[in-house]
């Protein structure tokens, strides 16, 4: 089975985030893929290193780098929300790389799943 992860929770939105990363790595253990990671939203922030000046504390980011990094997994924050926040290539952990909704389709269109995991709002 390949998964499309789409998460919008913010890197403060504990639950959504760790529930995503547990979800993600259940997945990738039991032998399953995921072909991308989309980052919408506020939750372009988890992919943002320190020195980005985030306004969340983002505790959870060093972990998802090392899921992406280990499973060498396609990781892609959404350009138009990561350029309303400010945030360019340069803000990015390693791992992340910016690109459109266009990503985001083909990778629905490629998945046995779509995942969603959102904020309280």
């Amino acid at each position: 089975m390949k998964a499309a992860f789409h998460i919008t929770a913010a890197p403060n939105e504990h639950q959504a985030i760790h529930s995503a990363w547990c979800f993600a790595n259940a997945l990738l253990n039991a032998n399953h893929g995921i072909n991308r990671i989309f980052l919408q939203g506020d939750a372009v922030f988890l992919a943002a290193t320190a020195a980005s000046h985030s306004p969340f504390c983002n505790e959870s980011g060093a972990q998802w780098e090392k899921l992406i990094e280990k499973w060498s997994l396609p990781a892609t924050v959404c350009i138009g929300s990561a350029q309303q926040r400010g945030l360019e290539d340069t803000h990015l952990r390693g791992g992340w790389l910016t690109g459109g909704l266009g990503d985001w389709v083909m990778a629905c269109t490629e998945a046995d799943r779509i995942l969603q995991f959102t904020g309280e709002r």
